[in-house]
């Protein structure tokens, strides 16, 4: 069996332990951080502790720090349209969640379509306008 010795790296246990007791550190920093409310910022906290988490391991255990750089700049291109994407998403969810959806301009509507149907269950739909629909008059016999 061939061995390609180039792409070997051994490293000394105590960097092994050192990033094992950080991985240790950051978890509890983590459920720690989980206990107090950061407010807004919260959510981001929390995610720089874990992409720090993720840094350690992909670059010790995965050996990223050992290869290539162009796997460093796939990596943070990757990394960047993530948090583009979940930026995106986030200011989204800010933003559907700071409209009082009972005073919106759809359940009123909601209301009286739901009131006219209990008061009418025969009765057609209502129409546009929230008017009832009047029955389609009948054509003239030739």
């Amino acid at each position: 069996m061939l061995v390609n010795k180039s792409h070997v790296h051994v490293l000394p246990l105590k960097l092994y332990i050192g990033i094992f007791l950080a991985l240790i550190a950051l978890t509890a920093l983590t459920i720690l951080a989980a206990e107090i409310n950061f407010g807004s910022w919260t959510l981001w906290i929390a995610m720089l502790i874990a992409n720090t988490k993720a840094a350690l391991v992909l670059g010790v255990f995965m050996h990223l720090w050992f290869d290539s750089r162009f796997y460093w700049l796939i990596l943070g291109v990757v990394s960047a349209m993530l948090t583009v994407f979940l930026v995106i998403t986030l200011m989204d969810f800010q933003w559907l969640t700071a409209i009082d959806w009972r005073n919106s301009i759809d359940l009123p509507r909601d209301e009286k379509v739901y009131r006219y149907e209990l008061q009418n269950p025969k009765a057609p739909p209502l129409g546009p306008g929230l008017q009832p629909m009047q029955p389609a008059a009948k054509a003239p016999a030739h």
